[in-house]
């Protein structure tokens, strides 16, 4: 399972170049399952590591699941905020800045 999502956080990488929505979406979809490993792993996986390693053998998975967690909050709010994927503007025509008597000074 997890070299599944060590390839899926890989292809977040994909966004430095490519914004797509479908880029998007799988990235969303990777940290949203990511980030519910606190409810998904079984109590006794929790309690094991716990019992091997003391506190440091859950900073693993406290710290992937709860970056992962917190990136999928983010890009909600971020997307609920700009109502678009990536928070990315529209571009405005050149010729509708013209029609709707706004100057380039004050775009």
């Amino acid at each position: 399972m997890g070299c599944l999502y060590i390839l899926g956080n890989a292809a977040g990488i994909l966004a430095l170049r490519s914004r797509s929505r479908a880029l998007w979406w799988v990235v969303f979809a990777v940290n949203f399952t990511q980030g519910i490993g606190f409810w998904v792993i079984p109590p006794s996986m929790w309690d094991a590591a716990t019992d091997l390693y003391g506190t440091w053998g859950i900073v693993p998975s406290a710290v992937t699941d709860g970056g992962a967690l917190l990136l999928t909050m983010t890009m909600v709010l971020v997307m609920v905020k700009h109502r678009t994927a990536w928070a990315q503007q529209r571009a405005v025509p050149a010729d509708a800045s013209q029609a709707s008597g706004i100057s380039r000074s004050t775009r």
